[in-house]
């Protein structure tokens, strides 16, 4: 352990799963999706991917279930408006355009996600909480290690897009492992879910990979932000 380390000792550790343990395309089949309203956009609007940056991403979509994230989105493009026959259509393309993306393996573990996994392993029990309802999928599908094995094994428990936002995830996680909220390490890279964690009172340490801000995170509460897992809080040894 390295001078500098910050030690700390949480009953159990929740992880996010997009933009923490893994790289996945909800971006990029959000935008796609939106860019397929466009022909019910007004005459000289600015392309989507002007106006859905990955700052108004993470800001405003990035954490959020999917009506939720495809409420925000018709918002965004100019269609707030648009009734639920809309929304619905919106949020089926998404999907379909992700899954045509993971298809195209257009999806990734982050080495230092599980390296920061197996070092809690050891002492503490372990949640995957994610607004997404594709996460389980995904990170059975993902692999580590020599063996491949698949990232899902490393945690008991999966709360995968079965709430309506993430202070029920998170609470769902932590009541699956038997531990109070508000004896976790939550690990979070969205403001969202940074700001669900601190009001259940959970440690959180907010993880901003490059070219994210890690402002937006410190804003919304995190007691940690880094930008390498490599770098963040340790169990006790």
């Amino acid at each position: 352990m390295g001078e500098g380390t910050v030690v700390i000792n949480p009953a159990a550790v929740l992880f996010d799963v997009d933009g923490v343990l893994l790289e996945t395309p909800q971006y990029e089949a959000w935008l796609a999706a939106a860019a397929e309203m466009r022909t019910e956009q007004p005459a000289g609007a600015p392309p989507v991917a002007e106006v859905i940056t990955r700052e108004v991403y993470q800001r405003r979509v990035a954490g959020r279930g999917r009506a939720d994230s495809a409420r925000t989105i018709l918002h965004l493009i100019g269609l707030g408006d648009a009734g639920q026959p809309v929304l619905d259509h919106l949020s089926t393309r998404k999907q379909v355009h992700f899954l045509r993306l993971v298809e195209e393996g257009a999806f990734a573990v982050f080495p230092d996600a599980v390296e920061y996994a197996l070092a809690w392993r050891r002492s503490v029990r372990l949640a995957a909480a994610s607004a997404s309802r594709n996460a389980d999928l995904l990170l059975r599908r993902a692999r580590y290690g020599a063996r491949r094995g698949p990232v899902r094994e490393l945690f008991e428990v999966c709360v995968a897009g079965t709430r309506p936002d993430k202070r029920g995830l998170f609470t769902a996680a932590a009541a699956e492992l038997g531990v109070p909220a508000a004896e976790c390490l939550v690990v979070e890279d969205a403001p969202t879910g940074v700001a669900a964690a601190v009001s259940l009172g959970a440690a959180t340490l907010g993880v901003a990979r490059p070219p994210a801000d890690p402002g937006i995170l410190r804003a919304a509460g995190a007691g940690w932000v880094v930008a390498d897992l490599a770098a963040a809080p340790r169990p006790e040894p």
